[in-house]
C-alpha cells in the first residue's frame, strides 16, 4: 500500500510504499526494517557501555540481549493485541507483526523483568545494567517511530492545526487527504532530546538506577501528554486512553523515587566528606614522636640501668 505523506508548511511531500521488497514471495515491510535497525543500534550502544565501560563480562551481555530482545517484542505485541482483541480474527493475525502493532510499554515491562531475572540468577549489577538499557531503549524508540511514519499511523487529531507549520497531511492509496498532528514525530524528537540529556547525566549519576528512573519519568511525561493528541490510542474497558494514565502515573512515581534517592545520595556524600575531613586529617598529622635532648639522655640512662644489674643484685643472686 502506498501512502502520500506531506508537511505543507515546510514544503515537503513523500510517497512511500509500506513494502520495501519481496523475498521468496514474502513481502518485507519498511516497518520491520526500521524496527530492526533501531534494535541493532540500541544493542550496539548497550554492548559498548556495559562491556567496554562498565567491564561487565561479554558473555552475560550477549545472553541478556538474546533473551531480552525477543521477550520485549513478545511483550510489545501481547500488550497491543490484548487491548485490541476485536481487530484479530485468527491467531496468525495476532502473531503477524510485519504490518505494525506494537506497544512500547509492553516491551519495556517485559524486557525489564527479563533483565531482572537474569541478573538475579547470575548475580550481576541489575541497576547499573538497566541504566544502560534505558539509554539503549531510547535509541530504539527514536528510530522505531519512523516505522509509524511509513505506515501513516500513530498520528494525532486534526483540530485547530491549519496554521501549524509542522502539520502533516496523509493520503492512503489515493484516498481523501487528512491533516493531522505528526505525533510520531513529537515522540521521536522527545526521545532524542531525552537521550542527549540522560546520556550526559549518565557519566555524572549519583547512584545506580538513577538513569532508569529518569527515563521512566521523562518518557512517561512526554508520552502522557502526546496521548491526548493521538487518535489511535490503546483504550481500556471504559474507553479511557490507557497510556495517558500509565505515562503520567509512571512520571509521578519515578519522580518521587528520584527525589527521595537523590536526597539520600546527597546526604551520603556529605557524611562521607565529613568523615574524610576528620579521619583524613588525623592520618595526615601522624608523625614520628619527637623528643628533647634531655629526654633522650634520661632514656639512655634508664636503659643502661635496666640492662646492667648492680652489685647488690649480683651478690644476692650468688647466694
Amino acid at each position: 500500500m502506498k501512502n502520500t505523506i506531506g508537511f505543507p508548511g515546510l514544503g515537503l511531500e513523500f510517497t512511500v510504499n509500506e513494502t520495501a521488497f519481496t523475498l521468496f514471495g514474502l513481502k518485507v515491510q519498511w516497518y520491520g526494517i526500521i524496527l530492526t535497525i533501531g534494535i541493532i543500534l540500541a544493542s550496539m550502544l548497550f554492548y559498548r557501555l556495559t562491556v567496554k565501560r562498565e567491564k561487565i563480562p561479554e558473555d552475560h551481555i550477549l545472553n541478556i540481549a538474546l533473551i531480552t530482545i525477543p521477550v520485549a517484542i513478545i511483550g510489545a505485541r501481547f500488550t497491543y493485541v490484548i487491548t485490541n482483541l476485536s481487530d484479530y480474527e485468527t491467531i496468525w493475525d495476532a502473531l503477524n507483526i510485519r504490518g505494525g502493532g506494537l506497544a512500547i510499554y509492553g516491551s519495556v515491562v517485559f524486557g525489564f523483568f527479563s533483565i531482572l531475572l537474569y541478573c538475579k540468577v547470575k548475580k550481576l549489577p541489575f541497576y547499573k545494567i538497566v541504566d544502560i538499557a534505558s539509554l539503549s531503549v531510547m535509541v530504539g524508540q527514536i528510530i522505531g517511530r519512523w516505522g509509524n511514519f511509513i505506515n501513516a499511523e500513530a498520528f494525532g487529531v486534526s483540530k485547530n492545526i491549519k496554521n501549524l507549520p509542522w502539520r502533516m497531511t496523509i493520503r492512503e492509496n489515493g484516498g481523501p487527504v487528512m491533516t493531522v498532528h505528526p505525533t510520531f514525530l513529537y515522540e521521536s524528537l522527545w526521545n532524542l532530546l531525552g537521550f542527549l540529556i540522560l546520556y550526559r547525566l549518565y557519566k555524572k549519576k549519583k547512584f545506580d538506577g538513577q538513569i532508569c528512573l529518569m527515563y521512566v519519568a521523562w518518557y512517561g511525561f512526554g508520552r502522557g501528554l502526546i496521548e491526548f493528541l493521538r487518535t489511535d490510542s490503546l483504550r481500556g474497558i471504559f474507553g479511557e486512553k490507557l497510556f495517558v494514565y500509565f505515562g503520567l502515573g509512571s512520571f509521578v512515581i519515578a519522580t518521587t523515587l528520584l527525589i527521595i534517592l537523590l536526597r539520600k545520595a546527597k546526604k551520603h556524600e556529605e557524611e562521607l566528606k565529613v568523615y574524610q575531613e576528620v579521619y583524613g586529617s588525623v592520618e595526615n598529622t601522624k608523625e614520628e614522636p619527637s623528643y628533647t635532648a634531655e629526654q633522650i639522655d634520661t632514656t639512655e640512662e634508664t636503659n643502661d640501668g635496666e640492662d646492667t644489674p648492680d652489685e647488690g643484685e649480683t651478690h644476692g643472686n650468688n647466694n
